[in-house]
């Protein structure tokens, strides 16, 4: 009987396990996670606030960022790119290696555990590494990107004929003129300085402009050249900014004439001008008021032909679709030197090939994936940036025209 009694007044034993407590690392990535989804929605919400952002706070992160990228001779973001995606693909070949694992045991009733030591160290690591990645395209990419185009609220709703035709003229004229005072060699070829004298031409330019618009005060890290361009060239991309260190990076094999456009579309982007349009636009501008020839020929050749298309759609229109009377009516107008600057392109195009030609290509059996995998991305892309895309820069042109500013 009183062993009975001692064995009731024992402590009943509760088989309750220990709380998991959240880790300082855990608790840091969910404050990050927090901070990063709550600031994401508020610039979808609010564009002025974006537009602040990058007018005063964006230049302190893109400043520090181009000095230390600068160091390096080559494209930070690129190595850093094809890193992360190892690092995903590792990731991903762990999960299944130790998912696999974990249901055969389970499937075979097997007590064992442990061997997740390095895959949980693994993750966390990883997990540190894109909320970090995420961090870093919320305040340099996401925020500048969702503000007003061009940092104005109100922009012209349509597209007149005569702002077109204003347009039209505009660059027409300054593409004759370019085309003549380029230099050229004793055969009529274009002459193109070598890319330091180049850059220092987009650069002034840019910051010709910076009256206007500020964001184009500031320090300007080199652009760099791709290591990877002929990945590049097949998916028919001629340059990126990247968002992660701020880097202008541009595919080696850009047909010269091109170039200067090129980069300097990009290096808008770099300031904060994400918008395709936007960028487009900057760098219609700093290439048409610019005092090198050969960048106002590039810039002014590179809108061209979405300027001259637009012009003739409408002007079809206005003639109730009559195609005969429009076209003597765009026949009247002023011409382009279709024949110098087909010349032009063709010798651009042809210096392109030839140094493609010279160079290596160790993926070249790639070539096709990279081309289809560009297919899809050029059409999700459009998809995606629908209103503001690169052709949505001939309404930002016409309006120019409209003001007394494009006079």
């Amino acid at each position: 009987m009183s062993e009975i009694v001692r064995e009731a007044a024992q402590p009943a034993v509760t088989n309750t396990k220990p709380k998991h407590k959240i880790s300082l690392y855990g608790r840091i990535l969910i404050v990050a996670g927090c901070i990063i989804a709550g600031f994401a929605a508020l610039a979808v919400l609010w564009p002025a606030f974006c537009d602040a952002y990058t007018d005063r706070v964006f230049p302190y992160i893109t400043i520090p960022m181009g000095w230390v990228v600068n160091l390096f001779p080559f494209a930070v973001g690129e190595v850093l790119m094809y890193a992360g995606a190892a690092a995903a693909a590792v990731a991903i070949l762990l999960s299944l290696i130790h998912g696999g694992k974990a249901l055969i045991r389970r499937l075979a009733k097997s007590g064992r555990r442990g061997g997740y030591g390095f895959y949980k160290g693994y993750m966390k690591v990883f997990a540190g590494i894109v909320v970090a990645a995420l961090w870093l395209f919320l305040f340099q990419w996401w925020i500048p990107y969702h503000g007003y185009v061009m940092g104005v609220r109100d922009h012209s709703t349509e597209v007149t004929l005569e702002s077109l035709r204003a347009a039209r003229e505009a660059v027409a004229k300054g593409l004759n003129s370019a085309m003549t005072e380029v230099p050229r060699d004793a055969s009529g070829k274009i002459i193109y300085p070598a890319k330091a004298e180049r850059e220092a031409a987009i650069e002034a330019a840019l910051r010709g402009l910076a009256d206007r618009y500020p964001r184009l005060n500031g320090y300007y890290a080199r652009p760099k050249e791709a290591i990877c361009s002929d990945v590049l060239e097949w998916m028919r991309i001629g340059g990126y900014t990247y968002p992660y260190t701020t880097e202008v990076t541009y595919n080696r094999y850009v047909d010269n004439l091109y170039w200067y456009s090129l980069v300097t579309h990009e290096t808008a982007h770099r300031k904060g001008f994400y918008k395709e349009n936007e960028a487009c636009f900057m760098a219609f501008l700093a290439c048409l008021h610019s005092d090198d020839p050969l960048m106002r020929y590039s810039g002014l050749y590179d809108v061209w032909w979405d300027i001259d298309s637009a012009y003739w759609e409408t002007l079809v229109e206005s003639c109730g679709g009559d195609e005969g009377r429009a076209a003597e009516i765009y026949l009247r107008e002023v011409q382009v030197d279709g024949e110098r600057m087909r010349a032009d392109m063709t010798d651009a195009e042809e210096q392109a090939q030839e140094l493609y030609e010279e160079d290596s290509h160790p993926l070249e059996d790639y070539r096709e994936v990279a081309s289809d995998a560009a297919d899809v991305g050029w059409e999700v892309q459009a998809d995606l940036i629908e209103g503001v895309s690169y052709s949505d820069v001939v309404k930002l042109i016409a309006e120019y025209y409209e003001n007394s500013a494009g006079k």
